[in-house]
């Protein structure tokens, strides 16, 4: 019988030299093709088996025994390593030290407390019944076998300590089921259920049986990473069922007490590292994956959130049968295995993907290795990391060799803890990404995908998707039929399923090229088949749409015919109509054809924004000449480079500008000319399409401006299209914004004459003032505008403030650069929904190439909308820097081809050639490549920017975009720019250029964190008055760069310097790492422009200069050097590096400082004003109108702004949005502007006390709703603010304070079963989100100034509905977002699994307007929340009454629904919440919560508990329909 180490190395072989029957004693070189066999095999087991091989040892051999022997001598002849038994492990009582791979998982566990990442589902269908009580005692047997099922991971001084149960602990369930698809539904549902390691038991067990039909049970398992590994899955099932068996005939368990546990491998393993060789394994990684390890930057479908949640799916598919037998046979050729070929196509595949020729991918590799750990449950893996280089001019067989050399020295050094290595490697990461990697790619192995149980091979299931460990893992395991079962598991806040889907099929294909052109280089290996690339170009080949061209003057000339009288142009008080704009233009023409100007000349417009600038276009175009617009605002040097580099024939003019024309040059001014004498006809048609129209000058390499050729058919081809894609042109009123000089301004000036539109010019004081840009809008019923981005933003940021409306408004084009759309650019669009948001895109090589609108509801706009699809006339090529074609998603160059390209750059020969390509796919044609990155999208193309300009810091790319609109989303941004500066030889830190925002520069920082990933957040914010534009509109980046001083951002002396030598060393370290400069003591790290890289830096420094074990995340949660100081003192004294405490919520509840009541509270009858906070919310507009209807009561409303007029404007547009406007009396409300997050409620010390002297009573509404931000984020509003309006309620007078809290400061562990108004909230820690934690704190800051002796009364609310006449709701209403999902699904689960509570709001707001004004109500804790509830019957009855078709089906279908839509384009109401969801965050546990106190005063006042009605419903699904939050298509078919 052959050994272990015999028999896999026998398998070894038979893999490499494909000789299936090959036995331990054949011969290799007669049974295998010849000598050169056993040089394969020997390569394949040094790799593989990480044995160092030398010719000596196996010299002389000749069969697989022979070899097993070499290498067995060759361990014999290692050090000595301790032995694998039971007993081992150092126990104390319950309690051995955790393992390396458990403390990696609990780590991750910790970062991500609501994650099911390392989860470890699985689950088989037995072909039998199975007794559940007898499975349940045998899952028992087992779990009391192994001790590591039974044990929990807690922090015992300071040291990760596993600790074991006396007794098996399990969860387990009994189930049934009757579809094929149940058993997996099932396990889908075990796989997401939290598992907390300090608590819960590891193990958990569904038996379910089959209900009706063949006799089956699914046997679904969920085993915690922490306590298992892949291979632990099978030997659970083969241990379960032998226990089974013995359960169900009666036989009792032997006790094997003399196998090692799990505790004991880990003792060992740390006894194998013990002395020089963990550092000599460290060494090695480090030098193998130190320095620059770039992070993998794949393309995502959505922004990386600034920190992982680990929520994940999984995508399936398949390498079929046959391709897995040409990899075999590319093995034994080259002595690779299958999981190192996988790995090379793996790497390319990432490498295309991620545009980067380096990739590091891990794997996780068995430390199963002593065959006493063969049968042990539990984490027996380790994590090792394959750097791969990638070299387009090496071959496949180059690139196969290099990673078995790579994977047999990870396997020779697999035993380093991969959370040593990280902690050794420092990789440079970010809180988005993953330490040191991002993907993963495991190959399982046979004998673990299938279970043997009488005679027959039961497959175990693990697809099921739980959670993401990394942004992508490849899993792939061998299937029965020869094939690959693959599956991608993925990071679902980044990749959306089809992405995922793309890159399995990607990934086949390329393993396809390897097994079919082993020989090819890798630059040779494209990502698409020749047929796949074929369909791609002709999708976006559109040149046989163009129209037959004709002259452009013609088309002009068209339209004067159909409408001579029609206005054409209009400047100031001046305007032409398109006859006299003909006869002017034409008499030009006339003119300049007598002085021998036509075809083949050019000539220059140095004309200012007029009607003669128009009518000199037109007059050039129709002599034959070509225009070379220059701008009169360049300089002088400037303009002389354009004239001379055009070669221009004359220059058209007027008296005024031509004082900034070279002497030399010939001119034509216009007002010095008189053109009445000269004919008025059109001169006839004179050009061809190929002749030129304009040269058009762009900013050249040289730093020289280079002129772009355009030909007459481009901007022929341009008008037509213009013509179809803005038919508002041929009706409305067009601006003309852009300079001559911008090519823009041919769409603005042909495109509208030539469809019959009017052209509306404005002044250049206009044009560079916004704010009168948008008057002028107005007055002048503009419909058409072309704008860079920059003036769009500008312009929606200045209607937003002023309220301005421009109801004449069509269309709004972006052009020139990326259009990032920002709050202030959604809300002018929702508020003007007649006007179409286009986004263009088109160099001025070609023109326009592609456009695409915004369509749908503008508050689900992307940030970075799609450029989208090719006009007519054009073909568009994404390529590669190999030039093969790439596949949808993935990033290329944008190349545009077709007859309406320019032919190139005016007397640039070299630079023509540069960038006008011969056309590989049409043969004679040339490819103009844009320089600009892109990837085709469902909505067609998106921009990525640049390919030789991209922003880069720290190994990550950054799109400025995504920054600058998360800058532009603070308060009184007006616009911003961001761009990359080197402030020293390689430190290049991101600064961003802000017009407007807060007076203090750090505050723009301090907001972006925790909303970006901190390698996003610009290390320096620069306040302008106004962000720098060049000529064309655009901000003016390299002047922005030339406007940062290192200097400028320095303080001379902090606010509060450091106070300790400790804060002094701490201090100084900071300053040597930033560039120097005051640090105060309560500065904050990143704001100053610290970063990860640089606080890994930091802690170094700190470590060796207070010789203390500082972790890198004491550091993170301490950023300002005083916090620092205190952790450095403590570890020192106390020599624990044990992590900083979790929230301590009951330690956030203090009073104000200096709190005190003095004198007795106003008297009722004596309240003449009060005060609302939260004025702008839902539940707060409603007070507004309560408080108004049923009051005499002046009421002041703290409203967030910068003045009483803006502060109003946000009380009016929130009434308006809920139809309540008119209850807004201006005599009895008053608009306070101020800041519930500053000091004095943001008033000035006179305006506050004013206040406190004026108001009686104060109404606190005003929360930080977000379910999904932490509680630090929510802190500022709920808790600081709640603290501010206490200590406003006893100034001055004493006030009465009625605080709005909620039902949800009650933890699902409250103690009491039965809650009622006199129940405190007791059990915070078991908050599970930000939200409600604030809310518990701030709760308990009102009752202990109630203690103290200020008379609060508290409404702890439930959920608020719509309005009960109108249905008026906020959309972000939990039960609106319910019946949305609904809607949008076509199904619901069953009526009776949900229940609702809802009250209208106007009832709510009536309610806590009458009891605040009830004595009998003063002093209390009150309820208001539905006391009777609702099944969702009655929600269902009301959206059928809405004629949506919504069908009931079971809950898991259901979820199944949600979670697939949830991931799809667009996702669902419901996506947001799904993981909160599943992880229990929004779960208020079992209690009762009662109201009868509440109830009884209301129905004494009048106002008993409302019915829930389908009514109520029905009415908020309409009043949402009006206001289009429930587009129709958003409405899918119902499901089948």
């Amino acid at each position: 019988m052959n050994s272990p180490l015999e028999s896999a190395v026998l398998e070894l072989a038979r893999t490499v030299t494909g000789v299936a029957d090959l036995s331990a004693a054949d011969s290799l070189s007669r049974r295998c093709g010849g000598p050169d066999a056993l040089p394969r095999v020997c390569a394949a087991v040094r790799a593989v088996f990480a044995a160092g091989l030398t010719g000596e040892l196996v010299r002389g051999a000749d069969t697989v025994g022979e070899l097993a022997r070499a290498v067995e001598r060759l361990r014999e002849g290692a050090p000595r390593r301790p032995s694998l038994s039971a007993g081992l492990a150092q126990r104390r009582g319950d309690s051995v030290p955790a393992s390396s791979g458990q403390s990696g998982i609990w780590l991750a566990d910790q970062y991500a407390p609501s994650s099911t990442a390392y989860n470890g589902p699985f689950h088989v269908l037995f072909p039998e019944a199975l007794d559940p009580e007898a499975l349940r005692e045998a899952v028992r047997r087992v779990v009391d076998r192994h001790e590591v099922l039974r044990t929990n991971l807690l922090l015992r001084d300071g040291v990760l300590t596993q600790v074991v149960s006396p007794e098996a602990r399990f969860r387990y369930e009994v189930r049934e089921f009757s579809s094929d698809d149940e058993p997996a539904a099932i396990a889908s549902e075990v796989a997401r259920t939290r598992v907390d390691l300090g608590a819960d038991p590891v193990v958990t067990v569904v038996c379910a049986t089959r209900a009706g039909g063949p006799r089956e049970t699914a046997v679904v398992c969920n085993i915690h990473h922490a306590a298992s590994d892949a291979a632990s899955a099978g030997l659970f099932l083969t241990e379960l069922m032998a226990r089974y068996d013995e359960v169900v005939t009666g036989l009792p368990t032997a006790d094997r007490g003399d196998r090692p546990q799990y505790a004991d491998f880990a003792r060992w393993h740390e006894l194998r590292l013990a002395g020089p060789e963990l550092p000599r394994l460290l060494d090695h990684w480090t030098d193998r994956l130190g320095g620059e390890l770039p992070a993998l930057d794949l393309p995502t479908d959505r922004p990386r959130p600034a920190t992982r949640r680990f929520a994940g799916d999984v995508l399936p598919f398949t390498v079929p049968a046959p391709l897995v037998r040409e990899l075999h046979a590319l093995g034994a050729a080259e002595g690779v295995t299958l999981f190192m070929i996988a790995h090379a196509a793996y790497a390319l595949l990432l490498s295309r993907y991620a545009r980067q020729d380096e990739v590091a991918v891990g794997t996780p590799v068995s430390l199963r290795d002593p065959a006493e750990a063969e049968d042990v449950i539990g984490y027996l893996v380790n994590m090792v990391v394959l750097r791969h280089r990638l070299d387009d001019t090496a071959t496949v067989r180059d690139l196969l060799r290099a990673v078995r050399d790579e994977a047999a020295d990870a396997m020779r050094h697999k035993w380093a803890p991969f959370e040593k290595v990280i902690e050794r490697v420092r990789p440079k990461r970010g809180g988005g990404y993953s330490p040191l990697i991002q993907t993963m790619l495991v190959l399982t192995p046979p004998g673990s995908t299938c279970f043997e149980r009488g005679g027959r091979r039961l497959p175990i299931h693990r697809d099921v998707g739980h959670g993401a460990k990394y942004d992508l893992s490849l899993v792939l395991q061998p299937g029965d039929a020869g094939e690959l079962a693959a599956s991608f598991e993925y990071d679902t806040d980044l990749f959306d399923a089809g992405t995922v889907r793309g890159l399995g099929e990607r990934l086949v294909h390329v393993l396809a090229e390897f097994a079919r052109r082993p020989d090819a280089a890798l630059g040779e290996v494209r990502l698409l088949s020749p047929r796949e690339e074929r369909a791609l170009l002709a999708r976006d080949d559109r040149v046989a749409e163009r129209t037959p061209p004709r002259p452009t003057s013609e088309l002009f000339e068209e339209r004067v015919a159909k409408a001579p009288d029609a206005v054409a142009v209009e400047h100031e008080d001046r305007s032409l109509t398109y006859r006299e704009l003909n006869e002017q233009a034409n008499r030009l023409a006339h003119l300049l054809r007598e002085r021998g100007t036509g075809v083949g000349d050019r000539v220059g417009l140095y004309l200012r924004r007029s009607v003669e600038s128009v009518v000199a276009l037109l007059g050039v175009l129709k002599s034959g000449a070509a225009y070379v617009p220059v701008d009169p605002s360049y300089p002088r040097d400037r303009v002389e480079d354009m004239l001379a580099d055009a070669g221009v024939r004359l220059i058209i003019t007027d008296s005024a500008s031509a004082s900034g024309l070279p002497a030399t040059a010939q001119r034509l001014e216009l007002d010095r000319e008189d053109l009445s004498g000269l004919p008025a006809d059109d001169p006839g048609r004179v050009k061809r399409p190929e002749d030129e129209v304009y040269v058009v000058h762009t900013s050249g390499s040289t730093g020289r401006p280079k002129g772009v050729v355009i030909r007459d058919e481009t901007v022929a081809n341009l008008v037509e299209v213009q013509d179809r894609v803005s038919p508002v042109g041929a009706t409305g009123r067009t601006l003309q914004y852009m300079s001559l000089s911008f090519d823009v301004s041919v769409m603005e000036i042909l495109g509208t004459l030539c469809a019959g539109g009017t052209l509306v010019l404005i002044s250049e004081e206009v044009r560079k003032d916004l704010h009168a840009l948008a008057e002028f809008l107005r007055r002048h019923d503009i419909a058409r505008v072309y704008l860079p981005y920059v003036a769009v933003q500008g312009l929606a940021a200045i209607a937003a403030d002023a309220g301005l409306r421009l109801e004449a408004l069509r269309e709004v084009a972006s052009v020139g650069e990326q259009l990032v759309v920002s709050p202030q650019i959604r809300r002018f669009f929702a508020e003007h929904p007649d006007a179409r948001l286009l986004n263009m895109y088109g160099p001025s090589e070609t023109h326009l190439a592609t456009w695409h609108e915004v369509g749908g509801d503008p508050a689900s706009w992307p940030e970075a909308p799609a450029i989208g699809h090719g006009i007519a006339g054009l073909r568009l090529a994404v390529l590669d820097r190999r030039g093969a074609v790439v596949p949808p998603g993935v990033p290329g160059e944008l190349h545009l081809g077709g007859p309406v390209l320019s032919p190139g750059y005016h007397r640039r020969p070299e630079e023509t050639e540069q960038r006008f390509l011969p056309d590989p796919f049409h043969p004679g044609e040339v490819l103009y490549r844009t320089g600009d990155l892109v990837r085709r999208t469902r909505d067609g193309l998106e921009y990525l920017g640049r390919v030789d300009d991209q922003i880069k810091i720290r190994g990550y790319r950054i799109e400025p975009a995504e920054v600058e609109a998360a800058i532009d989303a603070l308060d009184l941004v007006a616009a911003s720019a961001v761009t990359a500066v080197d402030v020293a030889p390689g430190d290049r830190r991101l600064v961003a250029f802000v017009a407007g925002g807060p007076e203090d520069p750090r505050e723009v920082a301090r907001a972006l964190t925790g909303v970006l990933p901190d390698h996003m957040v610009p290390a320096h914010v620069v306040r302008l008055e106004r962000l720098p534009l060049t000529p064309s509109g655009k901000a003016d980046r390299k002047a922005l760069r030339g406007m940062f001083s290192l200097e400028d951002t320095r303080s001379d002396a902090p606010a509060e310097p450091p106070a300790t030598p400790l804060e002094e060393s701490v201090a100084r370290q900071w300053a040597e790492l930033l560039g120097g400069g005051a640090v105060g003591r309560h500065d904050d790290f990143f704001t100053l422009g610290g970063h990860s890289i640089m606080a890994t830096e930091l802690v170094y420094r700190l470590r060796r200069e207070h010789d203390v074990d500082l972790p890198l995340r004491v550091m993170l949660e301490n950023p300002t050097v005083a916090g620092m100081a205190a952790r450095i003192a403590e570890i020192r004294d106390t020599g624990t590096t044990a992590a900083p405490r979790g929230l301590d919520l009951p330690a956030e509840v203090r009073l104000p400082e200096g709190f005190a009541v003095s004198g007795t509270p106003v008297a009722d009858d004596e309240v003449t004003d009060v005060l609302l906070t939260g004025a702008t919310g839902f539940l707060g507009a409603f007070l507004v109108r309560d408080l108004l209807r049923t009051t005499n009561l002046r009421v002041h409303c703290l409203v967030r702004a910068g003045d009483a007029e803006r502060a109003w404007a946000r009380l009016l547009d929130t009434a308006r949005r809920y139809g309540i406007e008119e209850a807004l009396d201006p005599a009895r409300v008053v608009a306070v502007p101020g800041d519930l997050t500053r000091e004095r409620l943001g008033l000035s010390e006179e305006d506050h006390d004013a206040l406190a002297e004026a108001v009686g009573v104060v109404y606190h509404a005003a929360a930080h709703i977000n379910f999904m931000l932490p509680y630090s984020s929510v802190k500022a509003t709920n808790v600081d603010g709640t603290s501010r309006v206490v200590a406003f309620a006893a100034h001055r007078r004493v006030k009465r304070l009625h605080h709005m809290s909620t039902i949800a400061v009650f933890s699902p562990a409250e103690p009491e079963g039965v809650l009622t108004e006199e129940s405190t909230p007791l059990a915070p820690e078991a908050l599970g989100i930000g939200y409600t934690q604030s809310k518990w704190v701030a709760e308990r800051i009102v009752s202990q100034a109630g203690n103290a002796g200020l008379p609060v009364t508290i409404y702890r609310i439930g959920r608020v509905s719509g309005d009960s006449a109108t249905g008026a709701c906020q959309p972000d209403d939990f039960l609106w977002r319910q019946v949305k999902s609904f809607i949008q699904l076509g199904a619901a689960p069953p009526g009776d699994t949900l229940t609702t509570d809802l009250l209208p709001v106007d009832y709510v707001a009536r309610a806590v307007v009458a009891l605040s004004r009830d004595p009998g109500a003063h002093d209390r804790t009150l309820h208001l929340f539905h006391p009777r509830g609702s099944d969702f019957d009655t929600v269902y009855q009301g959206i059928r009454a809405c004629g949506h078709d919504v069908r009931v089906v079971a809950e898991d279908h259901w979820w199944e629904l949600l979670e697939r839509s949830a991931a799809a384009p667009g996702g669902n109401a419901l996506a947001a919440t799904v993981p909160l969801f599943r992880e229990g965050a929004l779960e208020l546990g079992d209690n009762t919560y009662r109201n009868d106190l509440t109830a009884t005063l209301l129905e004494r006042l009048g106002l008993p508990f409302p019915d829930i009605e389908p009514g109520a419903v029905a009415r908020m699904i309409r009043y949402f329909e009006g206001v289009g939050e429930l587009a129709e298509a958003e409405v899918p078919e119902p499901v089948a």
